[in-house]
């Protein structure tokens, strides 16, 4: 079915903040200055100033968000002073311990403050999933507990898109988030602009409407959907975004070409390859995609292909009887008492015969004396 294989489409289509984060969006390269060198042919000899170097330094802030994406303290040596190594450092094992869940990693943090919210953003993680508001009465400070509750309740709630829940919430801003999130989400799901009204941000009320619109032009296919959102990037977004939908259920590379953005474009091509290889159970197929990252992900979700069935067998065949006869020797005690064999056959076999009895005839009478 082509629905069995849309679960396998690489870009999230009915986010707003994934839509207008602009995951596909191409990638800016930093653009070096180049000096201006207007009329320096004719004092070249002549001139002994020092070119300033105009290539890009990194920023401190750079090269630690370069560290902690990556997960690599290395990168935290490019900073001379072991100050902020160390900081560099401390923040790449938060990152790592938090999204891992290693309380044991928190320990190595050298900054005491930053070790122990280490270790309660864990217990508030592990709360939520678990939905166990209990977990967070491990944390010993108050504010922090507070907020793992906060946000224990905001994920039950949105959840169970239950508005009453958010009231529990202590923190304003939380709560009013909580109430947003959920009428956002019951907009979207059941493509209902009337939950949007109840959004008390307009910003993200606006967001809610585009979201509902761009819902509806998936579901009917329609573009007509899309034309009618006010704001032209996230218009032009659910565009591409219906595209990449139809040219997965078509499998049709050549749809992809509609897309406007050239990154979104080639994930959709490459998202056709990945439908295609998975149908024919044929990882070759997914050679064809350039990128290795996504061409590595297709062979992963190839399956093998199934087995062929054996032909079935008819009743007559699984109990067909051999060509000879099945022979077994069968001892049994002869009338000397001696054991003799005798032969047995699955032939089935003659009736005995049935000897006639003879006729009974009167006595003849005996002559009297």
């Amino acid at each position: 079915m082509k629905s069995s294989k849309l679960p396998f489409v690489m870009c999230a289509l009915f986010s707003t903040a994934f839509v207008l984060s602009g995951c596909f969006q191409e990638n800016e390269t930093p653009v070096t200055p180049t000096p201006d060198k207007t009329g320096q042919e004719e004092n070249t000899s002549e001139n002994t100033e020092t070119v300033e170097n105009t290539t890009p330094v990194a920023e401190p802030g750079d090269t630690i968000e370069n560290a902690v994406s990556n997960g690599d303290e290395s990168l935290c040596e490019e900073f001379t002073m072991e100050d902020q190594v160390a900081h560099c450092k401390n923040l790449v094992r938060y990152s790592k311990a938090v999204s891992g869940a290693d309380a044991q990693l928190c320990k190595t943090i050298t900054d005491e403050a930053l070790m122990k919210t280490c270790e309660n953003s864990i217990v508030s993680s592990i709360a939520a999933q678990e939905n166990d508001l209990e977990k967070c009465d491990a944390i010993t400070d108050e504010a922090e507990k507070a907020s793992c509750k906060n946000n224990v309740t905001y994920v039950s709630a949105s959840m169970d898109r239950d508005i009453e829940k958010c009231s529990a919430i202590t923190d304003e801003d939380i709560r009013k988030n909580c109430e947003n999130n959920i009428y956002h989400a019951i907009a979207t799901e059941k493509s209902d602009e009337t939950s949007c009204a109840k959004i008390s941000d307009e910003k993200l009320k606006e967001a809610c409407n585009n979201d509902v619109l761009l819902t509806k032009a998936i579901n009917s296919k329609d573009e007509g959907f899309c034309d009618k959102i006010t704001d032209e990037t996230y218009k032009t977004n659910c565009k591409d975004n219906l595209i990449f939908v139809i040219a997965a259920e078509n499998k049709d590379r050549t749809a992809c070409e509609k897309i406007s953005r050239e990154e979104f474009r080639a994930n959709c091509v490459n998202n056709v390859i990945i439908i295609e290889a998975i149908d024919a159970y044929d990882k070759r197929i997914c050679d064809q995609i350039t990128d290795e990252t996504q061409r590595e992900a297709c062979r992963r979700n190839v399956p093998e292909a199934p087995l062929a069935s054996p032909d079935p067998v008819t009743p007559s065949e699984a109990i067909a009887p051999s060509e000879a006869p099945l022979e077994v020797e069968v001892s049994v005690p002869s009338e000397e008492g001696t054991i003799e064999p005798v032969p047995v056959t699955d032939e089935v076999p003659a009736e005995p015969a049935v000897e006639e009895p003879a006729p009974v005839t009167e006595p003849a009478a005996t002559p009297e004396g």
